[in-house]
């Protein structure tokens, strides 16, 4: 039965599965493997084309094996590994079956033919409908239609950018002055993209609101203000993992940041319903949209250095170190009173003076360590502190003498909700400008944000730089980019530039490293993280103003003209090695050596063997020195027992 079997299988017969049963108890029913009778599938169907047999499972071959031998070995049982296998053979087959029963058009036939070519295994996964439409793209299909059909993918690669980018130069055909653009525009081939949160605009203040209703409604401790300036750079779900160290999983923290959004949805549009203005419209809104920008900058600039030099140039008393310790030790005293707190003694208020304001309530004072009562006696603290130093020099606060006072109306009004007065939208006063910049060299610049759509624009248009960068080069949560480098790549799609062509500017370090990843040139800005949190960026600044579109076209000098890498060849030492001669004692003569110091020294005490020593040292010594004192070389010769040989050095 065996020799039959296997005759049967070298001959190319099919081995399938035989209409009488294999092993039914008696032996009388068991018949050899080659002598069973097999079914003809019938003819296939021209509009459909279905397999005629299922083929067997790996794990049936080992029980059909073991069944044959005559035992029920552990062969016959499968394990783990193959019950897998298993699984993932009935999946394939499943997914092939669905793919047969359609109708027979050109797609099925490319299918097919990589089934029956044995390569139908890839066809299936995830990323089929992407690899694809990469894999069966022809000089026919245009760059609009592959742009559209790339912008409904929540995953993109680097090679698709890349492939999009080359049919749109295709389609443009040979162009003999291709060169003559960079020479009149040497920046339009570059693009940069921007981080919203932390780079141009700062929300954190209204964040913090937001998370503080999400601790509350999910019993978790407040998080601290700067944990909260950390987490309003990175995604929500991110901050609840790494930033607040929440102890929950990953579905939890999903759940988490849609509720986070929700919450910060009702804030922000609450803060733009009191109309109050940002930061950087403080100065002259008015007066900035009929004289312009540099006026306005100008006067603001020549009336603050004429207030400086009046401050500095006044002889009127200033607080020594003494004064101002003890007016501290006073608002120390005044706010243990006000929050009814154990008054601190003299020893911890003269303490108190090397440390910050909230290191000395909690380890100094020992008072309780509540984020928002620390908050309201720092703000004590400040006021009492400038008010007692106004009141002791006698100087007027000049800088906060302005003509806001409609504004100051409508922000009191709005601020009384929250309990605290402070600024809730912050813009640096220079990033319109920086961004112009950029604009007017005409260097493509996307933005990215972990905000909604709308949040996003509402943002834009209220902070006034919703005219520079449009709405079809923003990228925000909206769009349904899971991944942290994703939406670079989606900005890259809608910037119409390669990815090695394109910058990345944030102030998160994962966002810089999933850049890095992706192999785009990025630049750190300090703000949110400190300088050495942002090690792994091309390049990091202090300031955002330092930025120049020459200097991010210099980052991508080194990568247009990068070799590629090579295996090492036979290298060859940097310094080529000389031979030198080396003398050493012979192995002959100093064995011999060494015993007749022995055979010396047998019998004498230590301490005489140490003298002997020492002035045997001291007569060798002198045997090298001049009349002068002064040491000189002398060669090891032959007689005293020294060998030479080359060596290497």
């Amino acid at each position: 039965e065996k020799r039959a079997a296997v005759g049967a299988s070298a001959s190319g017969e099919p081995q399938g599965k035989p209409n009488t049963p294999f092993f039914s108890g008696s032996e009388e029913d068991e018949g050899p493997s080659s002598g069973s009778s097999t079914t003809e599938p019938p003819p296939a169907d021209p509009s459909t084309l279905r397999r005629p047999k299922r083929r067997k499972k790996p794990s049936e071959d080992k029980q059909v094996s073991g069944m044959q031998g005559g035992f029920l070995g552990i062969e016959a049982f499968g394990s783990s590994e193959e019950e897998e296998e298993d699984d993932d053979y009935e999946e394939e087959d499943d997914l092939e079956d669905e793919v047969q029963d359609r109708p027979l058009d050109k797609e099925d036939e490319f299918v097919r033919a990589r089934i029956a070519s044995g390569g139908g295994e890839m066809l299936f996964n995830r990323d089929y409908q992407s690899q694809e439409a990469l894999r069966r793209r022809d000089s026919s299909t245009g760059y609009e239609s592959f742009r559209e059909e790339l912008l409904q993918f929540d995953r993109l690669r680097r090679d698709q950018i890349e492939l999009l980018m080359t049919l749109k130069s295709d389609e443009k055909g040979p162009d003999p002055f291709r060169f003559q653009p960079r020479i009149k525009h040497p920046f339009n081939m570059f693009g940069a993209i921007l981080r919203l949160e932390g780079l141009l605009v700062d929300v954190s203040n209204l964040q913090y609101f937001a998370w503080k209703k999400i601790s509350e409604e999910y019993d978790f401790s407040p998080p601290r203000e700067d944990a909260i300036e950390h987490a309003s750079v990175v995604r929500p779900d991110v901050a609840v993992r790494q930033i607040f160290r929440w102890e929950v999983g990953f579905m939890r923290s999903q759940q988490i940041a849609d509720n986070y959004r929700r919450v910060f949805r009702e804030v922000f549009f609450a803060y733009l319903d009191k109309g109050i203005k940002p930061t950087e419209l403080d100065v002259g809104v008015g007066s900035a949209q009929s004289i312009g920008d540099d006026m306005v900058k100008s006067a603001v600039a020549k009336q603050e250095d004429l207030i400086a030099s009046d401050v500095d140039e006044d002889l009127r008393p200033k607080a020594t170190m003494e004064q101002v310790s003890k007016f501290a030790a006073e608002t120390w005293v005044e706010i243990a009173r006000t929050y009814n707190l154990p008054e601190p003694s003299k020893d911890k208020l003269r303490e108190s003076l090397g440390f910050p304001p909230d290191v000395a309530i909690t380890q100094v004072f020992g008072w309780p360590d509540n984020y928002q009562l620390i908050t309201k006696m720092k703000q004590l603290l400040q006021r009492s502190m400038d008010y007692k130093l106004r009141d002791f020099s006698g100087v007027e606060d000049n800088w906060s003498k302005t003509d806001n006072s409609e504004e100051e109306e409508y922000e009191a009004k709005f601020l009384a909700s929250f309990g605290t007065k402070r600024r809730y939208v912050n813009m640096n006063p220079s990033i319109k400008d920086w961004v112009k910049s950029l604009v007017a060299e005409e260097m493509s610049v996307g933005l990215v944000s972990n905000m909604d759509r709308d949040i996003v624009d509402a943002l834009m248009d209220y902070t006034g730089l919703d005219s520079l960068i449009p709405r079809e080069k923003r990228v925000t949560a909206t769009d349904g980019y899971i991944r942290e480098g994703q939406p670079y790549l989606g900005c890259c799609l809608r910037l119409e530039r390669k990815p090695d062509h394109v910058a990345v500017l944030d102030v998160a370090p994962n966002s810089i490293m999933e850049a890095e990843q992706i192999d785009f040139p990025s630049v750190g800005v300090v703000g949110a993280f400190p300088a050495y949190d942002l090690t792994a960026a091309d390049w990091i600044v202090p300031d955002i103003d330092m930025i120049t579109p020459m200097n991010i076209r210099r980052l991508f000098s080194d990568r247009l003209a990068k070799e590629p890498e090579t295996a090492p060849q036979d290298r060859k030492p940097i310094r080529p090695r000389k031979k030198v001669m080396v003398a050493f004692m012979d192995p002959e003569e100093e064995e011999k050596a060494k015993k007749e110091e022995a055979a010396k020294n047998a019998g004498k005490e230590w301490w005489v063997r140490e003298a002997e020593e020492r002035q045997a040292r001291e007569a060798e010594e002198s045997e090298y020195e001049d009349d002068d004192g002064r040491s000189f070389y002398q060669e090891p010769s032959e007689d005293d027992g020294y060998v030479w040989e080359e060596k290497f050095q």
